[in-house]
């Protein structure tokens, strides 16, 4: 088969696989998905910063690090008795 053919026939593939997966997307995903997504996209990253939240204390992010202390109560790293225990 000619390389031209080929290549024709695969661009065809690749319209009709985006087609098919543009109109199979319009049918599985719900309207109110889209319209969650259309509101949180058009405002740009950094303008309106997110309330905090008890699961994310830093304006919404969930990977900022924590500012939180650990409790008197509770060591932020094992004692030497935690990790060598006695007798051994």
């Amino acid at each position: 088969m000619n390389a031209a053919v080929r290549l024709t026939l695969y661009g065809a593939g690749l319209i009709v696989a985006f087609v098919v997966a543009f109109g199979l997307a319009g049918v599985v995903v719900p309207d109110s998905f889209v319209d969650d997504w259309v509101s949180r996209s058009s405002t740009p990253h950094g303008d309106e910063p997110a309330a905090p939240s008890e699961d994310t204390p830093h304006g919404g992010d969930p990977a900022a690090p924590s500012d939180e202390m650990p409790h008197e109560d509770q060591p932020a790293t094992p004692s030497d008795d935690e990790t060598h225990p006695a007798g051994h």
